[in-house]
């Protein structure tokens, strides 16, 4: 990075703190966790979906799909 070194030692200092502050934020708020909970929801929802989909057409004899060959 091209301004550090440009950068006089406590500019770079006062930066690095900036920076770390804020991602030690990040891990107090838990934003990745979080992140990843709410993921794992919305994929147990589309698979649920799509479970049910896909029953509702095999019980149901899907003309479509059956023109397509699927069932």
């Amino acid at each position: 990075m091209p301004w550090l070194e440009t950068a006089p030692m406590e500019e770079r200092l006062d930066e690095l703190a900036g920076v770390l502050g804020h991602e030690i934020g990040h891990v107090i708020q838990r934003h990745s966790v979080k992140q990843m909970q709410s993921s794992e929801k919305i994929g147990i929802v589309a698979t649920t979906l799509r479970a049910t989909n896909y029953s509702s057409n095999e019980s149901s004899g899907c003309r479509s799909h059956r023109r397509r060959g699927q069932l």
